[in-house]
């Protein structure tokens, strides 16, 4: 599977529905992490950081942050993509895709990846720290062995 940049992925998202700004970054966040714990690479050459509400990707941030809470509306794909991809993204859409933005957010705030990265900032402390992708890819593959 070859990899995507961030917005590649982020079309992809919004060609299965129009969802909001903090639904989109989650979702990516989590197709990320999934693709890191079962083939043990990255699908899309970003780095999240550890926001007040969750996994971020920074040029996604600035590319959809005028929508603020408004949902950004679904896309045509416009360009071929590989089978195994856009299957592979399907599933994990279909796994997180029946939550919400808020709903997503609070599930990173349980995970490790997340905390790790914001170890020491006080709640709503702002933050640019990388989410470590080591890290990611451990914690995930370990909900996969249980």
């Amino acid at each position: 599977m070859s990899q995507l940049n961030i917005e590649e992925l982020a079309d992809i998202l919004l060609s299965f529905e129009s969802i909001t700004h903090k639904k989109l970054q989650k979702l990516c966040y989590y197709v990320q992490v999934w693709h890191l714990a079962i083939y043990n690479k990255p699908l899309v050459n970003e780095k999240f950081e550890a926001w007040v509400h969750g996994p971020v990707s920074r040029s996604l941030y600035h590319k959809y942050k005028n929508y603020g809470w408004q949902k950004i509306p679904s896309k045509d794909l416009d360009k071929p993509y590989e089978d195994n991809q856009i299957d592979f993204i399907n599933y994990i859409y279909e796994m997180y895709g029946d939550f919400s933005g808020d709903q997503l957010e609070h599930m990173t705030h349980e995970e490790d990846p997340w905390l790790i990265a914001r170890d020491g900032l006080a709640e709503m402390e702002k933050a640019d720290n990388i989410i470590d992708e080591k890290i990611m890819k451990e914690y995930y593959k370990n909900a996969i062995e249980n």
